[in-house]
């Protein structure tokens, strides 16, 4: 009975693996990608009401203002909040990949640093240990 924790973890990685799967699947039917600008980039006032300093700046966030087209043509804009440690790597002026919902082009996020590749993957990885651990787990039962 010492091989039935194996096959409980391989039955939990697969189900993982194929549920991840199937959230990816579905989110990515309804979003789309597009360039945007970044058209603005500002600090987030401190309580008091007075603008951040800029050595503050490293340890607070900062808001960035987007403009992009999704495929209705109509030019929207976004606002996102970032942590300084990021926000550092943002310009006005600069491009960054937009995701949008296809049925409401208003709602729009920057694209995550963890690219489509990264995350497909992971999902493999973890669906083939699984079925290695579920294989020998149901293997070990059937010997005993």
């Amino acid at each position: 009975m010492q091989k039935l924790p194996l096959l409980f973890v391989g039955i939990v990685l697969v189900v993982c693996a194929a549920l991840l799967q199937q959230r990816r699947s579905g989110v990515q039917s309804r979003v789309f990608r597009t360039r945007g600008t970044i058209i603005d980039k500002e600090r987030i006032a401190m309580n008091d009401g007075t603008p951040a300093d800029p050595a503050i700046m490293r340890e607070g966030a900062a808001i960035l203002t987007v403009r992009y087209t999704p495929g209705t043509g109509e030019p929207l804009t976004f606002q996102t909040r970032l942590k300084a440690e990021l926000i550092q790597q943002y310009e006005i002026g600069s491009e960054v990949i937009v995701l949008y919902d296809a049925q409401n082009p208003s709602h729009a996020k920057l694209a995550p640093v963890v690219n489509q590749r990264t995350s497909t993957i992971a999902t493999t990885i973890c669906l083939l240990v699984g079925a290695c651990f579920l294989l020998y787990g149901l293997l070990s039962l059937m010997n005993h």
